[in-house]
């Protein structure tokens, strides 16, 4: 049985895919992601701050994310068709039932434009991207997760080398006094 190479797809099929380059990788949408990017947002006449703020929600469900992950979405501000809300997202676990560290994700709902357009950044990212272009990847709420999770914990052990400099004398291993009165 023979088989063949494969063969680059023609530009008719080039064409039909979604555009967008996501973080360095090229965005490769099923049908569920595809309607995401198709996603209808809220004409000007029918919106206020609880709309969008459901439109989000709405949005945001659709992209799929495991359960383990929580949101809290809120409205930041309105100004001239402009309206901003911040996602706050955490994984809560049984040892740590308040998620920590979090990440935020800011969107803009443009209800100027006809039709209505969002927009959004993700915490620590230099990018703005487009709804019909983009939508929040799990693991990118993972990235910034553990990368602030690094941060805190570099920032735990500068300050312990810093206390230790300031006293030689004193064993590393050696717990204050009064820690246990503290627990």
């Amino acid at each position: 049985m023979e088989q063949k190479e494969p063969q680059p797809p023609s530009q008719e099929e080039a064409d039909a895919r979604p555009q967008g380059n996501i973080v360095g990788q090229k965005f490769q949408a099923d049908d569920e992601k595809a309607a995401l990017l198709n996603y209808v947002w809220p004409a000007r006449e029918a919106f206020d701050a609880n709309v969008g703020r459901k439109a989000i929600d709405d949005y945001i469900q659709g992209v799929g994310l495991h359960p383990s992950w929580l949101w809290a979405t809120t409205h930041v501000n309105s100004k001239d068709g402009l309206h901003q809300y911040r996602l706050e997202f955490g994984q809560p676990g049984r040892r740590r039932p308040v998620p920590f560290p979090t990440v935020n994700v800011y969107f803009e709902i443009n209800t100027s434009a006809t039709p209505t357009r969002a927009r959004f950044v993700v915490e620590d990212y230099n990018s703005v991207y487009k709804t019909e272009e983009a939508y929040v990847r799990e693991e990118w709420l993972q990235l910034v997760g553990e990368s602030k999770m690094k941060a805190i914990e570099t920032r735990a052990l500068l300050m312990k080398v810093k206390v230790m400099a300031a006293d030689p004398e004193k064993p590393c291993d050696e717990e204050d006094e009064d820690s246990e009165t503290r627990d």
